[in-house]
């Protein structure tokens, strides 16, 4: 890793005492685009364990900035929230306190919303963990073209990106 890729990670803290993040601006004074801005974010499983007649909570008041170009490392033990807070950026899963913002984006609004959300599936992905949960069609053909086709493209195009990928990595159908 280069000295330009060290200034460039930051590991947000996800301690309960984060500092809170006043008003939300697409750029900060110095520049810098936002991409994600979470204020006060909490989530807890519906299902999840009850302490002392509450929801145990997942993440708790979590606040962060992510800026464009910047990489970001999350770190903590299994079952501390990683993952949940990866499926809340990536607005698979909504919060149940908080605000969260990205790109021209209200998550905490906006999640409901369809025409938003395919908007928003453009420009935001999310690889899960297990190569399982990841390929879900029987051949590799229908895995290559899933994509295209949930981004409304129309089948010309969804046909010639599928025999590019094909071609480019010597697959045959």
């Amino acid at each position: 890793m280069d000295n330009n890729s060290k200034e460039n990670t930051k590991v947000p803290n996800l301690d309960k005492s984060a500092e809170i993040i006043e008003g939300h601006s697409e750029y900060e004074a110095d520049g810098r685009e936002v991409i994600f801005d979470l204020r006060n974010v909490s989530y807890n499983y519906p299902t999840g364990p009850i302490k002392e007649g509450k929801p145990n909570l997942v993440l708790e008041n979590i606040n962060m900035k992510i800026f464009k170009g910047e990489r970001v490392v999350i770190l903590g033990p299994n079952g501390g929230g990683k993952t949940t807070l990866l499926k809340i950026l990536d607005g698979l899963i909504r919060i149940k306190q908080g605000q969260i913002s990205a790109f021209e984006f209200d998550l905490s609004k906006d999640i409901n919303n369809k025409k938003k959300m395919f908007k928003f599936r453009r420009k935001v992905g999310f690889v899960f963990q297990n190569p399982d949960e990841e390929l879900f069609s029987s051949t590799v053909y229908e895995d290559i073209i899933f994509g295209p086709l949930y981004l409304g493209l129309d089948e010309d195009e969804i046909k010639a990106r599928a025999e590019e990928v094909i071609e480019h990595r010597a697959l045959k159908k």
